[in-house]
């Protein structure tokens, strides 16, 4: 609606120029590849560009759940006809997700949006391997992250008549199951400058400075895990801190918050922390490995499985055969033995 198009501007406004945590030049250095987002009316479509290195401007960026059979996406053979337009733009084969994330691109008055699957050559190792590796200045660069948390999938779009709007919310995540137990957007999440989060009842508001929604619930919400301070200004403050402060954010708070959400894929487990794993290289100089940090390995795997405490009722507990662990050795092969990543389940320090 109108009305939400113009709270998520005025959030926008109020932190880009009032918030001295967030305020940074809008203009940054553009990713490889992003959506234009074109003027259909005037007959130019949507089309994937190719931009020219250290070419810098202003775009968002989109956090989607892909579902399980994603096929819209950018591969070789037909990456030149996406630079002339978007295929199906104007056809159900394209996901109703991208269809909205481009509408609201325009509605805002941007011209740009990255889009992974279709930023991304998916059928490239090569290129994948090359933009995994920038994921981090991706997301830290946009001036908006647009997480499509109603969303399971990418047919199902983000934007529609809400289920019972503006009602209060009871936690910082999204309410999506499907996309607060999902790994493959945390680093989405703690690498963003500012996210507006489409719920199924109401838009939520989060930047390093400021946690809000549209009935303000939010205001003066406490999570049990950090309190009143916000995940964006948490990750921000520890990554221009001390090496010993950032590996203890490391161990404390990513891993042992995260490792127990779930994955589309097992074998991305590692792969989906490549960009905040960067961001932590950047700046402690130390050598990732497999989870986690070199300077730091003797600490590193103190890890343990969280056990989970069964007492069958009308019986002693039995500590042989009643204490029983909820993390469980991954099928296939992922990550060393001695890594957290070598597990399904959550690990504690």
């Amino acid at each position: 609606s109108h009305e939400s198009i113009d709270r998520i501007k005025e959030w926008l406004t109020d932190c880009t120029t009032k918030h001295s945590e967030c305020r940074e030049s809008q203009s940054s250095l553009l990713p490889t590849r992003l959506i234009d987002a074109g003027d259909p009316a005037a007959g130019n479509p949507p089309r994937l560009i190719e931009t020219t290195p250290g070419d810098s401007g202003a775009y968002l960026a989109l956090s989607h759940c892909w579902g399980l059979n994603q096929t819209y996406r950018t591969l070789r053979p037909n990456l030149s006809a996406m630079k002339r337009g978007l295929i199906g733009f104007d056809m159900p084969s394209m996901p109703k997700t991208f269809k909205d994330a481009i509408m609201l691109t325009r509605t805002l008055g941007f011209r740009y949006i990255w889009i992974d699957s279709l930023c991304i050559i998916q059928d490239g190792t090569k290129d994948w391997e090359v933009e995994a590796s920038k994921m981090s200045d991706v997301y830290s660069n946009a001036t908006l992250t647009i997480a499509a948390a109603s969303a399971a999938g990418d047919r199902e779009g983000f934007l529609g008549t809400r289920l019972h709007p503006w009602r209060a919310m009871v936690n910082t995540f999204p309410s999506h199951p499907d996309l607060v137990s999902n790994l493959e957007v945390l680093q989405e999440r703690l690498l963003s400058k500012r996210l507006v989060f489409f719920e199924n009842d109401e838009l939520v508001w989060e930047c390093r400075t400021k946690r809000t929604c549209e009935c303000e619930g939010l205001d003066n919400y406490q999570n049990e895990s950090w309190g009143s301070e916000r995940p964006l200004s948490i990750s921000h403050k520890f990554m221009q801190s001390s090496r010993e402060e950032v590996y203890a954010w490391w161990k404390y708070y990513v891993l042992e918050e995260y490792s127990q959400l779930s994955i589309t894929f097992g074998m991305d487990k590692l792969p989906t922390l490549s960009g905040i794993a960067t961001k932590v290289a950047r700046q402690t100089g130390d050598t990732y490995l497999a989870g986690l940090w070199k300077e730091d390995l003797c600490l590193g795997l103190l890890w343990s499985a969280e056990e989970a405490r069964s007492n069958p009722p009308g019986r002693k507990f039995d500590w042989e055969h009643d204490y029983t662990k909820s993390a469980q050795v991954a099928a296939e092969y992922r990550a060393p033995s001695w890594s957290w990543a070598s597990i399904d389940g959550k690990v504690t320090y």
